[in-house]
């Protein structure tokens, strides 16, 4: 699979065995462009966030969306999936970095102590961190 994330507020998955060239699947549901995509671990999910302030899940399935999180103060700038799939982290310009139990639907930590904007985050290799 490849997923994008565009100035155009869609999130298009294609499937890259098929040669036609046209997404698999194409979401709309951010009000403003798309910043970030990530598989989740089996590959059934992408979660993307926006300038929105948005995190949204979708199931790649049933092409549906299946989580929606109004997540940050700021637009998102990454979001990275923890190796069990269990967890979103995230990543804003609103200078804070947070953790979603994607299980239980809702934000699970916040994380603050930058004085700008967040570009970035990742788990550790182990996860652990």
């Amino acid at each position: 699979m490849v997923g994008s994330a565009g100035e155009d507020k869609l999130v298009k998955i294609w499937d890259a065995e098929v040669s036609s060239g046209e997404p698999t699947g194409v979401f709309s549901q951010h009000t403003a462009p798309v910043t970030w995509l990530a598989f989740n671990p089996s590959g059934t999910a992408v979660a993307t966030g926006s300038r929105d302030k948005t995190i949204n899940v979708f199931d790649l399935r049933s092409n549906k969306l299946i989580q929606h999180y109004p997540a940050h103060d700021g637009a998102i700038t990454d979001v990275e999936y923890h190796p069990n799939g269990l967890f979103l982290l995230s990543a804003s310009e609103d200078a804070t970095i947070r953790i979603f139990d994607l299980r239980a639907g809702r934000l699970f930590f916040t994380m603050q102590g930058h004085e700008g904007p967040v570009r970035t985050v990742k788990w550790s290799p182990g996860a652990d961190y």
